[in-house]
């Protein structure tokens, strides 16, 4: 698949710290992805990301996957590992996808398309005729972002009947305004992280 990127990773910030997150099951279990560790990436913890997994392993084989505000991609990355049929990565920031780039040539991944894109426009601007069979939402925590990408993804067919929607929020966040014919089918919550598991009825 083609990858759109941005600028390419040659230089950032000293006070990036480049750090490593586990691919946990799957062809590619064990290997260790490098990312940009700073205050505007937030990797969702090794031990949920394990539950979510475990919410959706009757759903990954040959699923179309969209990794939404990817930041490390570790998502699709671990989606594919599982089995999934394709994978699409979106992030606005150059740094974070330039590091995903480099992470997927490192493993020889070859069915993911990588977009550097604000996603919320990325989604706004486009209308699929191809369906996604799992979806992350991860956004940045309280930029009132999460309810306007559920209802961008449901408006401009992104997903269909069937479809499963994991979103991750600050714990703060009391409710999610989803469309309605979402239905909630998991939910947990850690010290300050909310995830919830959708499917489109």
């Amino acid at each position: 698949m083609k990858k759109k990127t941005g600028h390419s990773l040659c230089s950032y910030s000293a006070d990036n710290k480049l750090t490593k997150l586990r691919i946990i099951s799957g062809k590619w279990r064990n290997r260790k992805l490098d990312f940009i560790h700073n205050a505007n990436l937030r990797p969702t913890p090794e031990r949920i990301r394990e539950t979510v997994f475990n919410w959706i392993t009757n759903y990954i084989h040959n699923a179309k996957v969209l990794d939404c505000f990817a930041g490390s991609g570790i998502f699709a990355i671990e989606a594919l590992s599982r089995g999934a049929a394709t994978a699409t990565i979106i992030d606005n920031s150059a740094i974070a996808i330039g590091r995903i780039n480099n992470n997927i040539n490192k493993i020889g991944i070859n069915n993911i398309d990588v977009i550097n894109q604000d996603c919320l426009l990325y989604l706004q601007e486009n209308k699929q005729n191809t369906k996604y069979d799992l979806v992350f939402i991860d956004p940045p925590f309280h930029k009132n972002m999460l309810d306007k990408t559920c209802a961008l993804l449901n408006d401009n067919k992104f997903i269909c009947t069937g479809s499963l929607i994991y979103t991750e929020a600050e714990i703060d966040i009391e409710n999610i305004s989803t469309p309605v014919n979402w239905c909630l089918i998991k939910s947990k919550t850690s010290k300050s992280i909310s995830y919830k598991l959708w499917q489109v009825v």
